[in-house]
Parts: C-alpha cells; sequence; structure tokens
C-alpha cells in the first residue's frame, strides 16, 4: 500500500548526497548491483508497452539513476518506485510482470515474456547491460497465447481512457519550466510528487526555514511540513525539529481560515504522521472544515461571504481520508454537486480573489482524483473536463499560465502539475503510499477522542480512526539524507485572506 512514497525512496536510491554528515542507506544495493560508485548520475528513460495491442503498460519516465546501473537495477528502481508490484528475471530474460491498474492486480506473463530494446536496438536475451546516459529503453511484452493479451487490453481501456502521451508531454514540459523557474521551498511538493529531483540548494533553503521557525502563520507551517515529506524527511524530525508538534501547538489555525485547517489535516495525513497532544487533533480540524461549509455545498473563507471554488476543492481533499466520519460524507456529496455547478461552460473552475482559474482547476482535479471521481465523469464535462480545460492553460514554454495571455507563472504550474500527477495515478496525490518514517511511540496521541488513522487501502480513498498501529522502525538524523534526492512543488502558495468570524 501506499506506493507514492516507495516512489520517492526509490529516487533516494538513484543518487546519494551528504547531509549533516548522513548519507541514504542501501541506495546502491537498489540500483547498481555491481558496487560502481554512485556518485555520478546518469538519466535513462524507460517505458513498457504491450507489442501485439501496441497499448502503453507504463508510461515514458525519466529517471537519474547512479552510473553503472544495469537494466536488472532499473525493473529494482521501478518496482521500488511501485510503477511495478513485482517482476520476475528468468536467466536474464524478464518473463513476468506484476502491477496495479486502478486498483486491480494484472500479471502479464507468457511463453515469450518480455523483449528489451536500448536506443531503439534489441538487446540480446539474457543480457541486462550496464546503462549509459542518455539511454531510451523499452520493454516490449508479447505471447504467443491469448490469455495474455486480454489483460494487456484492460491496461489499454484503464490507462489510455484519459491519460495519454499528450498529457505525459505536458506533465513533462511543466515540471522542466518549474524546475528552472522556481524561487519557493513550496515548489518542492509538485516536483516531488511528479518524480522529479531539484538541486540539493533548494533543499538546504527548506531545511534552513525549518530550523529558522520562520513560518508566517499555520498555512505556512503545513506548507513546510508538506515540502519536508514530499523530499524524503520525516517532518517528525528535522534536525531535531519536530514540526508535527508545532502544528498541534499552533494556536490559533481557526483564525488563519478553513484554507489553513484544510492544509494542515492534509499535511498531517500525508505521510500517516501521529499528531501529538495539544491544541489541535484531527477531529478538531475536520470541525473547521465542516464548520465552513455554506447551504450549498461550497466552502468559504468567513461566515456569510460567498462560495470558492478553490477552498471547496481543498477541503474536499483534505476530508477525503475521513467518509466514515460523522458529517463527512454528506459534506463531501454538497461539495461536488457545488463544485459541478460552479464548472464554467468552458471546462474550468471560476477563479476569484483567491486563485486563477488554472489554479482553481487545477485544485478541482485533485479533488476529484482524492476522491475516486474520474475527472471525465459526466457531472464535470462542459465543452471539455477539467483537464482538458486546463491544458489550455499550459503556454509554449511548458510553464501554466493564471488566466489565459497572461505569462507562465511559478504558481499555476506547480498546481498543474499536482493535477495532471493526481490524474495520472487517480489517487490521492496528498498521501504517500508507504509512511516515510515513524514517531516515537511516546509521541503518538493516546486521548481516546483522537488516534492516528489507519493506513488507507490502495483500493479505498477512505480513512478510518483506528487505534495507533505498532510504530515503524524510525530512520532518524539519516533520514535528512534523502531530502537531496526527490523533488518536490507546491500547490498552494496563495493563503486564504483572513479567517472565519463568529
Amino acid at each position: 500500500m501506499n506506493r507514492l512514497l516507495r516512489r520517492l525512496a526509490a529516487l533516494a536510491a538513484c543518487a546519494v548526497f551528504a547531509l549533516s554528515g548522513a548519507q541514504s542507506a542501501r541506495a546502491e544495493d537498489l540500483s547498481n548491483p555491481s558496487g560502481e560508485s554512485s556518485e555520478a548520475a546518469i538519466l535513462v528513460s524507460v517505458r513498457m508497452e504491450e507489442e501485439t495491442s501496441g497499448s502503453t503498460v507504463i508510461p515514458t519516465l525519466h529517471l537519474s539513476c547512479p552510473a553503472g546501473t544495469t537494466a536488472a537495477g532499473l525493473l529494482a528502481i521501478l518496482q521500488n518506485y511501485a510503477y511495478l508490484d513485482s517482476y520476475t528475471l528468468t536467466n536474464g530474460v524478464l518473463a513476468a510482470v506484476e502491477l496495479e491498474v486502478d486498483g486491480e492486480p494484472l500479471t502479464l506473463t507468457g511463453t515469450d515474456g518480455w523483449d528489451l530494446t536500448i536506443n531503439g536496438q534489441p538487446v540480446d536475451r539474457g543480457s541486462l547491460p550496464i546503462l549509459s546516459d542518455g539511454d531510451e529503453l523499452c520493454w516490449s511484452f508479447v505471447s504467443a497465447d491469448s490469455s495474455a493479451e486480454e489483460p494487456a487490453r484492460e491496461v489499454a481501456a484503464s490507462v489510455a481512457s484519459l491519460w495519454n502521451d499528450r498529457y505525459a508531454e505536458a506533465l513533462t514540459q511543466a515540471t522542466a519550466w518549474l524546475k528552472n523557474n522556481f524561487d519557493e521551498n513550496f515548489a518542492l511538493i509538485s516536483l516531488g510528487a511528479a518524480g522529479v529531483s531539484v538541486d540539493y540548494q533548494n533543499i538546504s533553503r527548506l531545511i534552513e526555514m525549518v530550523e529558522a521557525g520562520s513560518f508566517a502563520d499555520s498555512a505556512a507551517l503545513a506548507k513546510a511540513i508538506l515540502s519536508a515529506t514530499f523530499c524524503g524527511m520525516s517532518a517528525a524530525n528535522i534536525r531535531g525539529k519536530n514540526l508535527l508538534s508545532d502544528l498541534s501547538a499552533y494556536p490559533d489555525i481557526a483564525g488563519d481560515g478553513p484554507l489553513a485547517a484544510a492544509l494542515a489535516l492534509i499535511a498531517v495525513d500525508s505521510n500517516e504522521y501521529p499528531l501529538p497532544d495539544g491544541l489541535n487533533t484531527r477531529a478538531s480540524l475536520r470541525s473547521l472544515l465542516l464548520e465552513a461549509q455554506n447551504e450549498d455545498g461550497s466552502f468559504s473563507a468567513a461566515e456569510g461571504e460567498a462560495g470558492s471554488a478553490l477552498l471547496t476543492a481543498a477541503a474536499l481533499t483534505a476530508l477525503s481520508c475521513y467518509r466514515q466520519s460523522d458529517g463527512v460524507e454528506a459534506a463531501l456529496e454538497n461539495g461536488l454537486a457545488y463544485l459541478s455547478a460552479a464548472q464554467n461552460e468552458d471546462g474550468s473552475m471560476p477563479g476569484g480573489d483567491d486563485a486563477s482559474t488554472a489554479f482553481a482547476t487545477s485544485f478541482a482535479v485533485a479533488a476529484l482524483c482524492a476522491l475516486g471521481v474520474p475527472v471525465d465523469n459526466p457531472d464535470f464535462v462542459r465543452e471539455e473536463n477539467l483537464l482538458e480545460a486546463l491544458l489550455r492553460y499550459q503556454t509554449q514554454s511548458g510553464g501554466f499560465c493564471p488566466e489565459i495571455g497572461e505569462p507562465a507563472e511559478e504558481e499555476a504550474t506547480a498546481a498543474a502539475i499536482l493535477a495532471l500527477t493526481a490524474a495520472k495515478n487517480n489517487r490521492n496525490i496528498f498521501v504517500l503510499r508507504s509512511p516515510l518514517a515513524a514517531q516515537p511511540a511516546e509521541s503518538r496521541e493516546e486521548s481516546g477522542s483522537e488516534t492516528e488513522p489507519a493506513a488507507a487501502d490502495e483500493s479505498s480513498i477512505s480513512r478510518q480512526e483506528e487505534p495507533s498501529p505498532s510504530p515503524l522502525p524510525a530512520i532518524g538524523v539519516a533520514a535528512a539524507a534523502l531530502a537531496a534526492l526527490t523533488g518536490v512543488g507546491l500547490f498552494w502558495a496563495r493563503q486564504t485572506k483572513g479567517g472565519r468570524k463568529k
């Protein structure tokens, strides 16, 4: 379960940097079995397809790997990214692959197995060569029996029904633009969710901000938790700093408004963080959000104000893990009805003072994916669906503009990347699929009214609050080394104006 983090952990296995003398463990073991030094990195691309129908099993991925990585090592990286559940090598030939499509397991195996080409040239069966910088790999599934072709068609139907090469190219161009055009630490969230690494200096800047404790409000603190999490660091221990304790003790999240409450709830659920005893609990954050919902299903920043598509989508995303909690399911249904009614005729979502049109549209895509609602659901299709409407905001530079005719902007691009990545994976992009690190047992919530939610099953979008599970092994200070290995972007650079009036 929880695959996104496995992808982040595998990114850490692709390159090793030192941070405060700590070094990520087992990085070379995962992708460089030859033992060759992993100080140098190479960039390769890989995809998997079904040869008979030409359908895509895994779209093209661009990966940074240690020098000396072999084709077999790349398969290990794909498994640790969670693009593959498992694979079988027989005498150097890839014989079988197991993966998951829309929550359903799928096995591709046959009498002929998989063929490999590198840079368009067939590779001899049984040979898994060391890769070079710029190599383009393609694994093609071939089978002489018809039984293996049907699952491949299922992959095509489930993946190609919405996600396609055009969306994949839009995501690639957007991440390339953002990687070279961001100034804020918050851009780490979307880049990391998309599996794109960033320079160490960007991670270092985030760590310095955390150490200084320079957070303007609870929304900024929540964003820092998300940024750290998607950089491969546990926000419970960043050089001894526990951001979850700070969030739990924050004196006035209600005063910062419903968007801050939504961000806080998303942040603590992103890595199944236990929230230490304090002023703020998961239950209190949910209550703040539910109180912000209007009769028409929208969520607004203050009582009596008109609803906001952005805030409504944020609240739905935050509440998506708690469908079994009192009042949440009805709030989700009413919120979705509002978003459907508010959608513009061209398929986009209305912006406003709190967000641009592109930003609100991206937010809505992420919310639908978090709730398991297809982006092309008829209730959310006007002239076009939300994803098609969003692509109209992509400029020739690859970045996304806030409004049509404006230049590309960091915030709009970061939001679009998160939306595209959410649509690609058809899941809540803010919840890691495996916990990054665990808090010590004594810091977990122990009150009878608030317990850490159980990990969500991969086929479920609901999270129920259950007794705290046994703590996972702590990574400790060495986890900070992972920070240099994965990148992330910001979904929310804009903050709500003012708190909810009493």
